[in-house]
């Protein structure tokens, strides 16, 4: 029972590709850290890996089998800023309730108060919105996050108290996690293991 990327490569239209072969796996309670400079691939292979690309070959398997992408994606997205990935338009209440309605426990695990359900996103600090955003992710049926710099524009704090509540959900509900950074002292920090992408990708 894993996430898996088999021999994964994407190019853009007209270009040439950006990664060749990209291979890993991830078991469910895992936190493994995706090292490398910006600019490489990394989220790329983060957005295929949750279904928001289709890959230009190989595969994304869950479980041994091609992930499916009908209803609740069980391979969830978390980018660098939440709002690219909540709708402008929706009150915070509407944004948290999309999937399913988060458990109070959670809430108040991620420190989002009652009142910001009637806020918009941009009434919200980064911080407060990437709370929000992580509490949408995790719906039931939820198998694995892809947390792609999700606290590099954070203060100390929040970016402190956002890991430690991903990595109490990594251990208690046995949520495997994808942490991609370009700060290594991030993710020695967080992660079970970490990966450079450079050898994952794109070989020697």
């Amino acid at each position: 029972m894993m996430l898996e990327a088999r021999a994964l490569g994407f190019a853009h239209p007209e270009g040439p590709p950006l990664f060749t072969d990209a291979t890993l796996a991830i078991a469910p309670g895992e936190i493994v850290g995706l090292h490398g400079p910006s600019g490489i691939g990394k989220s790329t292979l983060g957005r295929l890996l949750s279904g928001h690309l289709a890959p230009g070959w190989g595969a994304v398997l869950l479980d041994g089998a091609p992930l499916r992408m009908a209803g609740f994606c069980p391979v969830q997205y978390l980018g660098q800023s939440p709002m690219h990935m909540v709708n402008p338009r929706w009150r915070v209440g509407a944004i948290l309730s999309e999937a399913s309605a988060p458990e109070p426990k959670t809430l108040a695990a991620l420190g989002i108060a009652e009142g910001w359900s009637a806020r918009y996103p941009h009434e919200l600090s980064g911080g407060q919105l990437q709370r929000v955003a992580i509490a949408r992710a995790l719906a039931p049926g939820l198998r694995f996050l892809v947390a792609d710099e999700i606290s590099t524009m954070l203060d100390a704090i929040t970016q402190a108290e956002i890991w430690a509540f991903l990595t109490r959900l990594a251990a208690e509900r046995g949520i495997g996690i994808l942490a991609i950074s370009h700060d290594r002292a991030l993710l020695e920090a967080v992660a079970t293991r970490t990966l450079e992408f450079r050898e994952i990708a794109l070989g020697p």
